[in-house]
């Protein structure tokens, strides 16, 4: 998991350099309700927008939990230096 693909989701979600389990989800729900196709059926591009959404949340979950460690705090780190040192808790748990 490259820094570039990480903060380009927490982008997409909003988030700040660091967030909780909560936020993320407070973050994907709060898009998710203006993008979401149901409620925007004539709008293909918040339909594109949507998927791109599903896909940022989804790829930040994948992330935090790969990066859990027995010392976590409760926050996720999203800055450069911090993903870095978790890309290699990430590759061995992938």
């Amino acid at each position: 998991m490259e820094f570039e693909v990480i903060d380009c989701a927490r982008e997409t979600l909003s988030l700040n350099e660091s967030a909780t389990k909560d936020e993320i989800k407070k973050a994907f729900h709060a898009k998710a309700l203006k993008l979401h196709p149901d409620k925007n059926q004539n709008e293909l591009r918040d339909n594109v927008e949507f998927e791109e959404l599903k896909d940022a949340y989804n790829y930040i979950c994948d992330y935090c939990q790969a990066a859990e460690q027995p010392s976590f705090s409760g926050r996720y780190s999203f800055k450069e230096e911090d993903v870095e040192k978790n890309k290699i808790l990430v590759t061995l748990k992938e």
